[in-house]
């Protein structure tokens, strides 16, 4: 059971540029080869920022090959994208992504975050946001906050959708990959290929 990545978004006010802007993030990919490593982070990286601009308010979870991608989008427009393997409790994924967005609401107010210093990805250090990936690979260190927060509501079916779902009609996966500038050219090639064929791909 593994926890790969954790990301915080904001919207891009800029019509000229509208894809999110990555605040935060941290991730453990070690259990990737050493030249996998970078690939790894960029296909996270294109993927967290498609579900932050496309997914809707609320909770949702996507499957893509062997991982989960949660999400929890506010209304203040904020995106916490959490990726696991396909073993960890989707249960205790979501009850952590409520942890991670209470935490850092509380640590950064939104005149702080929506500040122009933050327009750039990655500007925002938070170091909390390691120290819960660290902690939570075991998902029994979440048994306090299961108690904490039972939110049997939201958690009781939990339906994980394709990735694709965040396409609009009739758009293809391979016409946003070949637009993104989170993919080098080396990663955009882990789209046109099988899972069985390149195993490190994580989105295939």
């Amino acid at each position: 059971m593994k926890i790969l990545s954790i990301q915080i978004y904001k919207p891009n006010n800029q019509q000229s540029s509208p894809s999110p802007i990555l605040l935060t993030s941290t991730s453990n990919l070690s259990h990737f080869g050493y030249f996998q490593q970078g690939k790894v982070q960029e296909v996270l990286n294109f993927s967290g920022r498609l579900l932050a601009e496309r997914a809707d308010v609320g909770k949702n979870s996507y499957e893509k090959g062997e991982y989960y991608n949660y999400i929890s989008k506010r209304t203040s427009g904020l995106s916490f994208i959490l990726v696991t393997d396909k073993e960890y409790p989707p249960r205790v994924a979501f009850t952590l992504l409520h942890k991670i967005s209470m935490d850092f609401e509380n640590a950064f107010s939104k005149e702080e975050w929506q500040k122009e210093r933050y327009d750039t990805d990655g500007q925002l250090k938070w170091d909390d946001l390691k120290m819960m990936l660290d902690k939570y690979q075991d998902p029994h260190e979440a048994d306090d906050l299961m108690k904490i927060k039972q939110d049997l509501a939201e958690t009781k079916e939990i339906v994980h959708q394709a990735l694709e779902k965040v396409m609009e009609r009739g758009e293809k996966m391979e016409n946003l990959v070949s637009r993104s500038n989170d993919l080098s050219y080396a990663s955009k090639l882990l789209f046109t290929t099988s899972a069985d064929e390149n195993s490190c791909c994580i989105l295939m």
